[in-house]
């Protein structure tokens, strides 16, 4: 659902570009504007029917509980300039559904408000991050409770060598 209405309302704003700028477009913003291109109106307006169910889903569970926690992305971070990774488990993924991104995805589509925090390291020195999410019109709550869990994590340089590392990547070039 969320891949179709991206899909759409991209290619809506965008899809100018596939006829005027097309050699100067990436390869892969090329793949997900024709991914726009080959949804009908109907897929879009079902995407959006669908849209307004998961909210309502969401304060049900947010009566019970005050926040939730989930990993940020349901992958360690994959290399500087790979916009997404081509497969998952061994299972191979199409780049326009985005299967890595669920857990940011129903913040963005219910309008909670949701932090990503730093909370580690995978075997290759990778950061991996730790959502929070809350109700709506509680970002205080959710920035509060961000705060409290990184002050917790003394990162003893580690923060800053991965940090370090990729901002050094990007800007020369390597």
């Amino acid at each position: 659902m969320w891949s179709t209405i991206s899909a759409c309302e991209g290619y809506a704003a965008y899809g100018w570009l596939l006829e005027s700028a097309l050699e100067q477009l990436h390869p892969l913003t090329v793949e997900l504007l024709r991914a726009g291109e080959r949804h009908s109106l109907r897929d879009y307006f079902d995407a959006l029917e669908e849209r307004t169910r998961i909210p309502r889903r969401w304060l049900e569970l947010f009566e019970r509980y005050d926040l939730l926690v989930t990993p940020t992305v349901e992958l360690t971070a994959f290399p500087i300039g790979v916009s997404g990774p081509s497969e998952i488990d061994g299972h191979p993924i199409e780049p326009e559904t985005n299967p890595w991104g669920v857990f940011s995805a129903a913040p963005n589509l219910t309008g909670q408000p949701a932090a990503s925090v730093p909370c580690g390291f995978d075997d290759d020195g990778l950061p991996v991050g730790l959502q929070i999410v809350g109700r709506r019109g509680e970002d205080d709550v959710v920035l509060a409770a961000s705060a409290a869990f990184e002050s917790l994590l003394p990162w003893q340089g580690g923060y800053d060598r991965v940090g370090t590392s990729a901002v050094v990547g990007v800007g020369s070039g390597q």
